[in-house]
């Protein structure tokens, strides 16, 4: 893949990222401290299929993950990141009012153009992170 390749995929993600990004709130949480962060992400919700319901061949037909999110290379993740909310509002109050849009992280993966091994550890070398999230049912 030559550098014009590359160019031309990246031209194509930002298209893709037109409209659909918006501001979610990072909630850590730690030695008693809780920390909010309003960071631009590409939010997609996964189908809205109950638990449990199957296909005609048995299938359970639900996907592990509420939704997958999409970050750029420059996010930094704290290692005690409990919580994404879907409010762009990086407030205690905000996330408070959206606490029926609060998801737990389920994985993080590098990936993209570059040298990926899956994981979120320095020799990863991709151009965005790709994060699949829990809705939460319950009020915290």
């Amino acid at each position: 893949m030559g550098p014009l390749d590359i160019a031309k995929i990246e031209a194509n993600r930002a298209l893709l990222r037109q409209g659909r990004e918006e501001y979610v709130t990072l909630v850590t949480h730690a030695g008693g401290l809780t920390g909010l962060q309003a960071v631009p992400c590409s939010w997609f919700d996964a189908g809205k299929v109950p638990a449990g319901v199957m296909d005609r061949v048995g299938y359970v037909s639900r996907q592990p993950w509420d939704a997958l999110v999409l970050f750029q290379e420059a996010q930094t993740w704290s290692a005690v990141l409990m919580y994404i909310c879907r409010t762009p509002v990086a407030t205690s109050e905000g996330v408070a009012a959206a606490n029926d849009r609060l998801y737990t992280v389920l994985q993080r993966l590098r990936m993209g153009i570059g040298v990926t091994s899956g994981t979120a550890e320095p020799p990863d070398k991709g151009d965005r992170w790709v994060v699949l999230l829990r809705r939460l049912r319950y009020e915290i």
